[in-house]
């Protein structure tokens, strides 16, 4: 996999009509996480939107935990059916706060999804545990990493996670970032991306985030995420 020279944000889909100017604006790079949580922010007249900016497919666990439901089995099988070819990459589904749960629930949907698109385990709170083991069995079947987990578990171990793709040319990405100084933190420690919500609800969010990532990286390079999005257009025949 080739290496970015900066981090590349993603934002819920999608964002409303004054968060998506404020990104447009001043960081026209920023690509969305679809999920079945977020597929009813859109219809088929905003759906050209999502490939002309590019996104992934998250499984959507989370939010549907948050509301004390049950994780919506058909609902992501419609999404990866819709969107899971076109999309960057898919995360695995999850079960939340409990690794040893999520290392069986996601195994029972690798192998329905193996041959879809680049797959993401979720690394959370109990896969550090003798020397990241599970989390490096699902390294070596060639899947990427989605850093989830509590704050604690995210600062003691997203670089050695990270350290653990790059020697094995898989993504890392990280979950809920959505501040100027955990996004430079994602950068400084080489993550391949991250996502969070807040710059696809509020605008002033979207503004400071945008101005941010813009700054990062032209202080680096454009020429890395001009190369990653047209290397998407390419992949998908789109413009």
């Amino acid at each position: 996999m080739k290496k970015y020279n900066a981090v590349i944000p993603y934002t819920s889909a999608l964002p409303n009509k004054h968060c998506l100017q404020a990104l447009n604006t001043h960081f026209p790079y920023w690509r969305w996480l679809v999920s079945p949580a977020s597929v009813r922010s859109f219809g088929k007249n905003r759906e050209p939107l999502l490939y002309k900016h590019g996104y992934a497919l998250d499984n959507g666990a989370y939010s549907y935990w948050n509301r004390n439901l049950d994780f919506p089995s058909d609902k992501f099988r419609t999404c990866v059916d819709r969107y899971g070819e076109r999309a960057d990459w898919i995360v695995l589904p999850d079960v939340i706060g409990d690794w040893q749960a999520t290392n069986e629930f996601s195994n029972e949907w690798y192998e329905e999804l193996r041959d879809v698109n680049q797959l993401l385990i979720v690394a959370q709170n109990g896969s550090e545990e003798d020397n990241y083991r599970d989390l490096c069995t699902w390294i070596d079947k060639g899947c990427g990493v989605f850093v989830g987990g509590d704050d604690e578990f995210k600062k003691a171990h997203t670089s050695s996670i990270i350290r653990l793709c790059k020697e094995n040319g898989v993504i890392c990405h990280v979950g809920r970032v959505n501040s100027m100084k955990r996004a430079t933190w994602c950068n400084n420690i080489g993550a391949f991306s991250f996502d969070g919500s807040g710059m696809a609800r509020f605008t002033k969010q979207a503004n400071y985030m945008s101005r941010h990532m813009s700054s990062m990286h032209n202080q680096i390079s454009l020429l890395a995420v001009d190369d990653y999005i047209e290397n998407m257009q390419k992949k998908y025949d789109i413009s």
